[in-house]
């Protein structure tokens, strides 16, 4: 049993760098953490986040280890067993991880790829919107109209 791990990373210029290893395990470890098996930069992802074995062939169980429930197929489960001909998605955060059967027997392709960009998930100039008072003030050019007539009027009383 070997899983075969293909990391897809996108380039500045919009090209596509893929990274493959296979490892010989039953198991493998997903998480933020270094120790994992696979390795997801994101903080939206626990240290350890979720756990995928090999139960039968054609069959995978993955178990949320990190207390966060997984997103398979749009619901939020804490352990799933899925069938991997249909090639269920999963969404950890703002990555998502494809499974499939591999080209070897008994092997299965996990393709990881971020979903979300880094710079729409960290995108603190819609957060600063939320809480500021522009809605809800004058704008900078009324009040200085505001200041100047009450200079005037104050200076001709």
């Amino acid at each position: 049993m070997s899983f075969v791990i293909r990391q897809i990373a996108k380039r500045a210029d919009g090209g596509d760098i893929i990274r493959t290893r296979t490892l010989d395990a039953a198991e493998i470890t997903i998480g933020r953490g270094t120790d994992c098996d696979i390795q997801l930069p994101d903080l939206g992802v626990m240290l350890r986040h979720a756990r995928l074995s090999q139960l039968s062939d054609g069959r995978i169980a993955i178990e949320a280890t990190g207390g966060i429930p997984l997103e398979i197929q749009g619901q939020f489960v804490n352990r799933a067993d899925l069938d991997i001909d249909k090639n269920p998605a999963i969404d950890i955060a703002s990555h998502g991880l494809t499974l499939s059967r591999g080209e070897s027997p008994g092997s299965v392709a996990i393709t990881v790829e971020r979903t979300i960009a880094a710079a729409d998930a960290d995108d603190s100039t819609s957060e600063t919107g939320v809480f500021s008072l522009e809605g809800a003030l004058p704008s900078r050019r009324g009040i200085a109209w505001a200041l100047i007539l009450a200079v005037l009027t104050i200076g001709l009383a």
